[in-house]
C-alpha cells in the first residue's frame, strides 16, 4: 500500500489497512530494509485515518502517527533520499496536533520541522517544490500563531525557490502562486506588515495573468486580487487601489454566473467600494452609481 493508496482508502477499507501494516510490522525486524518505509505507511494511514473521524476521533490515532514519524526520522540518516518527505510529514502531523489543541510548542516544533525538511531536499527531487509550499505554509501559521517575524524573509526566498523549478506552464502554477497569495495576505493581517501586503498583492496579480479554465475560476481570481487592494488602499490611503480595486470587482461580477452562489457576495463587495468612494469624494456621480450598484 502506498501513501496516495491510503490517501484514497474509505473509512473503512482504511482500518483494515492499518491492521495489514500492523501485523507486517510485528514480523519484521527493525534491521529489515523495509522497517521504516512500512512504519511510515502506517504514520501516514494512522493521520488519515483521524483526518477522516474528526471531530470525534480522540487524538490518539494522530499521536502514534507522530511517533512512528519521529522513529522513522531518527533512525535515518542525513543523506537518506526519504528523510525529507518523512520530515515534511511529521511537520503536517503536528500541525494538526496544534490546530487540535492550541500548543504553542507543536506550531514552534511543526515550524522547526518544516526547515529541516528544507534543508533536506534536494532541488533535483521531484517533490521539492510540494516540500517548500508546504514548509512555508506550516512556517507561515506559526508566524501567525505567535506574531513572528523572524521567518518572513526565509519565507520569501522559498517562495522564489519554487516558482524558479515552476515553468510557466506547469499545472500547478496557479495552486502554489494562490498558497503563496493566501499565507501571505494572512500574515498581513496578523503582522501589519506593508512588504507582506505587497507580496501578495503581486501572486494575486500573477495569478490573474494565467488563463483560467472557467469565467468562475477567473472571478474569483480577479475578486481576491481586489480584496488585496482594497486593504492597500486602507492602509495608504491612495485613491488609485481603491480605483483598481472598484474595476476588479466589477469585472469579478461581470465574469460571475447569474446562477453562482458567489455573485451577492461579489455584488456586495462592489456596492461596499462605490459606497467608499463616495465618502471620499461626496460626488454625486459616485453616490449614483453606488445606488446602482
Amino acid at each position: 500500500m502506498s501513501d496516495d493508496l491510503a490517501e484514497g482508502l474509505a473509512l473503512e477499507e482504511l482500518e483494515v489497512a492499518i491492521a495489514s501494516l500492523r501485523n507486517r510490522l510485528e514480523s519484521m525486524s527493525r534491521d529489515d530494509a523495509d522497517f521504516y518505509s512500512t512504519t511510515t505507511l502506517l504514520a501516514h494511514a494512522l493521520r488519515k485515518l483521524y483526518l477522516l473521524s474528526r471531530p470525534h476521533e480522540s487524538l490518539s490515532a494522530l499521536e502514534e502517527s507522530i511517533t512512528f514519524l519521529q522513529q522513522a526520522i531518527d533512525s535515518s540518516s542525513v543523506g537518506d533520499g526519504r528523510r525529507a518527505e518523512w520530515l515534511i510529514s511529521l511537520a503536517f502531523g503536528l500541525n494538526l496536533r496544534c490546530d487540535a489543541t492550541e500548543s504553542e510548542s507543536d506550531a514552534i516544533e511543526a515550524s522547526r520541522v518544516a526547515y529541516g525538511a528544507v534543508d533536506a531536499v534536494e532541488k533535483d527531487d521531484p517533490s521539492y517544490a510540494t516540500i517548500l509550499q508546504s514548509a512555508c505554509h506550516f512556517i507561515g501559521k506559526k508566524a501567525i500563531r505567535l506574531h513572528d517575524e523572524d521567518d518572513l524573509d526565509k519565507m520569501f526566498e522559498m517562495h522564489k525557490s519554487i516558482l524558479a523549478v515552476t515553468p510557466v506552464d506547469h499545472p500547478k502554477l496557479k495552486s502554489r502562486l494562490r498558497s503563496y497569495d493566501d499565507t501571505m495576505f494572512k500574515l498581513y493581517l496578523s503582522l501589519r506588515r506593508k512588504d507582506v501586503l505587497e507580496e501578495a498583492i503581486r501572486a494575486s496579480e500573477y495569478i490573474i495573468n494565467i488563463p483560467d479554465e472557467s469565467s468562475e475560476e477567473h472571478a474569483r481570481n480577479v475578486w481576491i486580487l481586489a480584496q488585496r487592494l482594497v486593504q492597500r488602499y486602507l492602509r495608504t490611503g491612495t485613491s488609485a487601489d481603491l480605483d483598481d480595486s472598484i474595476r476588479a470587482c466589477q469585472q469579478a461580477v461581470d465574469d460571475t454566473p447569474i446562477s453562482s452562489k458567489n455573485r451577492q457576495r461579489r455584488l456586495q463587495s462592489l456596492c461596499d467600494r462605490l459606497g467608499e468612494k463616495y465618502s471620499q469624494t461626496l460626488e454625486e456621480a459616485d453616490f449614483q452609481v453606488a445606488k446602482v450598484g
